[in-house]
């Protein structure tokens, strides 16, 4: 949940009202770790730059400018100190309270962003219907709400589906939830063929909207799967490398092992082994 202003305040207060010299002595302490023998900073090299910051934060504490860029700071501070495996059971509770202070920024950020995105979205919408003017993603959305507008959306898909009965797709893993809905509301029924062709692992365009895990949905829902065995552009050396590398993977124990095509991170996504459909080519 995101916190209120009102509360961020009382956050402010809780850095301010705990800052001391403890803060500046924790920094500069020394511990000794299991795997050390002797005894080191707990800041290691980043020693100096907390001094620093120590010094400017005792300057600046009377703003809450100050107050929230320390925060920003020291955030995390001790998870850090943690992983060195030190001990932070005894840290000042200024740096507990540096650490809720910049989740609740954060937050605060998060929640403006949100904000802006939401009137940026109003006002732009506003001027296109001003201006008459519609993009290719606003003609995915009005099809998709008007396929789901009750019995005028069942009408609405019967009639395209009386025109096209038989549909195709292509670089279907380049496809989104919003196109994926549309193609199941016209083409689900029994009476209509639906064909998606694509290919999970050349899903490079997330940065424009595509959505993997749309393909993983719809091959999930088909009816029937079919997969190309044969590669017409690339020679029997150049596959049997690939077979060697990618083929025997198994994802479970992160070894090469008897179960093949599991070298993807995602589960669904699997490498397929296939037979050289040219033997003479030379790459």
């Amino acid at each position: 949940a995101i916190r209120p202003p009102d509360d961020l305040g009382a956050l402010i207060e809780a850095v301010r009202e705990s800052w001391g010299p403890e803060v500046e002595a924790f920094l500069n302490s020394k511990q000794r770790t299991p795997n050390s023998k002797r005894e080191v900073f707990i800041c290691g090299s980043d020693l100096a730059k907390f001094r620093t910051e120590a010094v400017e934060f005792a300057r600046a504490k009377d703003t809450d400018v100050g107050i929230a860029q320390a925060a920003m700071r020291y955030d995390g501070l001790l998870e850090k100190i943690r992983q060195r495996d030190f001990d932070v059971s005894g840290a000042p509770p200024f740096f507990h309270a540096c650490d809720d202070l910049a989740e609740a920024i954060r937050q605060q950020v998060m929640a403006l962003k949100l904000e802006l995105r939401t009137k940026v979205d109003r006002q732009l919408a506003a001027l296109k219907r001003q201006d008459h003017v519609t993009s290719f993603n606003d003609q995915l959305h009005c099809l998709r709400d008007a396929l789901a507008n009750g019995d005028s959306g069942l009408r609405f898909a019967q009639r395209i589906r009386r025109q096209f009965k038989v549909a195709l797709v292509d670089e279907f893993q380049d496809t989104d939830a919003v196109q994926l809905e549309i193609l199941d509301r016209i083409f689900l029924p029994a009476e209509t063929l639906l064909y998606m062709i694509g290919d999970p692992k050349q899903s490079i365009y997330k940065f424009r909207g595509a959505d993997i895990h749309a393909y993983l949905a719809a091959r999930h829902k088909a009816s029937a799967q079919y997969t190309l065995d044969q590669n017409f552009r690339s020679s029997p050396a150049l596959l049997q490398a690939f077979h060697g590398v990618f083929g025997g993977f198994d994802r479970e124990t992160d070894a090469i092992g008897p179960v093949p095509g599991q070298a993807f991170a995602m589960p669904g996504i699997d490498y397929v082994v296939v037979k050289a459909g040219k033997k003479n080519l030379a790459f």
